[in-house]
């Protein structure tokens, strides 16, 4: 498989993630809330503008694009992000998921 580069990771498949499992790997030491399950999530193919920083990671076996929304939806808004910058393979299937938080929400 070949291995893409998102914001300096190296990331290729997630060795022993079987599919259909998610996880959350944080990259903040800060404490962030956690939003309900039905928040307002945004999900893109490119990195967002001013205003976001990254909180975390969702590593996943590779998966559309459509199916991929769905199933990360509630772990994105558990861990408190406004949107995920996603990672796809040559193939087209998501590998993974960079998770910003707006930062004017921090101030709130």
């Amino acid at each position: 498989m070949k291995r893409l580069i998102l914001m300096g990771l190296l990331s290729g498949g997630v060795p022993g993630c079987a599919p259909g499992a998610a996880r959350f790997l944080g990259s903040t030491a800060t404490a962030i809330s956690a939003k309900p399950d039905e928040c307002a999530i945004r999900v893109l193919a490119t990195l967002p503008g001013p205003g976001y920083r990254e909180i975390g990671v969702i590593e996943w076996a590779d998966i559309d694009l459509t199916r991929y929304k769905q199933k990360v939806h509630a772990l994105v808004c558990r861990a408190g992000g406004d949107l995920v910058a996603t990672q796809l393979s040559d193939e087209g299937m998501v590998v993974r998921g960079v998770v910003f938080r707006e930062s004017a929400m921090e101030l709130r």
